[in-house]
């Protein structure tokens, strides 16, 4: 008892006017562009700090910008090789990345995208763990899949965005624009979203409900 009235009396009698200090403040990093690109053959490459055009093993140009973004442009000398690169965005940072679809992906901040420089003929499936913001071209030939431990998210075309930081008690996944199908394969559950509406799977519970966002 004692020591929660110490607390109460210590809090009612604080500096409403007492200023932070500088330092504090010179510690919050802004958000910016900043990510590291992991090549198939595991060179890594601090986007920040590199601008250029790469070429990767199949063939894949990779292009890096100044404004934060990788693009990945098919040529001529192609492989079908399918091979893999992954964009790991740390804490204060954020990126963009078009896919070789055309496809469009907002990364957050400490997040990891794996995903294949050119996608198989079946399928076009990529890996997160963290949050981002898709825009899939439309290719109803070749469905496009989000995994995000545990659960999957298969998408023809459409806008929405995924939040699986692992170490999150739930993966939320939000439909902006058109419909995906949220998958846990681990309690064998499905659901079908429609614009404003969000699939929430809980870890402990290892439940799939669906709530309305908008």
């Amino acid at each position: 008892v004692i020591l929660l009235f110490a607390g109460w009396w210590g809090f009612r009698h604080v500096d409403k006017n007492t200023e932070i200090p500088a330092e504090v403040f010179a510690k919050i990093e802004p958000i910016t562009p900043r990510a590291v690109l992991v090549l198939s053959s595991g060179k890594q490459i601090d986007l920040a700090e590199s601008h250029e055009q790469i070429t990767e093993q199949n063939g894949m140009i990779v292009e890096v910008d100044s404004s934060g973004e990788i693009r990945y442009q098919r040529t001529d000398l192609q492989s079908e090789e399918i091979i893999y690169n992954k964009v790991i965005v740390p804490r204060s940072g954020e990126y963009f990345v078009t896919l070789c679809d055309g496809s469009k992906v907002w990364l957050n901040a400490d997040t990891e995208f794996e995903f294949p420089v050119n996608f198989s003929e079946t399928i076009r499936e990529v890996r997160l763990k963290g949050e981002a913001y898709f825009e899939v071209e439309k290719d109803a030939r070749h469905p496009f899949v989000v995994k995000a431990d545990p659960v999957e998210v298969e998408v023809l075309g459409t806008h929405f965005n995924v939040e699986a930081y692992p170490g999150d008690a739930e993966v939320k996944t939000t439909l902006l624009e058109g419909s995906v199908a949220v998958n846990a394969p681990a309690v064998s559950s499905r659901i079908t979203l429609s614009p404003g509406e969000s699939a929430i799977y809980n870890r402990a519970d290892k439940t799939l409900q669906e709530e309305k966002t908008i």
